[in-house]
């Protein structure tokens, strides 16, 4: 009996995506071991990686008009904010938004109805609940940006103060 003996050194060359899918990356690799062309055996090599978790976050930078809105003339698709995306979520994700005044700008003694668009959505009426405002398809995502805008039509007349409302976005893999 004959006995063989050798060294196998498996390298990745090239540029690794910056970032992966979630999930569990592996690879089987199969030895046939010939002499004289004829087959004698096979053995088999399943390669894993480390388990890739899924991540995403989002970042909401507002305009300096957020703080400071004109409230004394309509207003269509002002931009307010931007928000970016950031995904490896291979079922896509989602943001929702919802507001602590049921999509009202409001002071003591009045309010201001308004809609939002998250980037290329439609307006949306925002509540007190989460409602859906984006959702991305599966893929990798580093820096999705989207515009922020919120359309309002002032009442005739309106009570003087400080009209506010605070809008609270979540993102989450679908």
């Amino acid at each position: 009996a004959s006995s063989c003996t050798g060294t196998i050194s498996i390298s990745f060359s090239g540029a690794a995506a910056s970032q992966l899918y979630q999930g569990t990356y592996s690879d089987n690799i199969t030895f046939s071991y010939r002499r004289n062309g004829s087959l004698v055996s096979t053995q088999a090599l399943t390669l894993t990686s480390q388990v890739v978790g899924s991540t995403v976050s989002l970042t909401i930078n507002g305009n300096a008009v957020a703080s400071s809105l004109p409230l004394t003339t309509v207003q269509t698709s002002l931009l307010v904010g931007t928000a970016t995306e950031a995904s490896n979520s291979n079922t896509g994700y989602l943001i929702q938004a919802r507001s602590a005044n049921a999509g009202k700008l409001t002071n003591a003694a009045s309010n201001i109805s308004y809609t939002l668009k998250y980037g290329s959505s439609g307006a949306i009426s925002l509540t007190t609940s989460n409602v859906t405002v984006y959702t991305v398809p599966a893929g990798l995502y580093s820096s999705n940006s989207s515009n922020l805008t919120i359309s309002y039509t002032p009442p005739a007349s309106m009570a003087a103060g400080t009209y506010s409302d605070v809008i609270t976005f979540t993102i989450a893999a679908q």
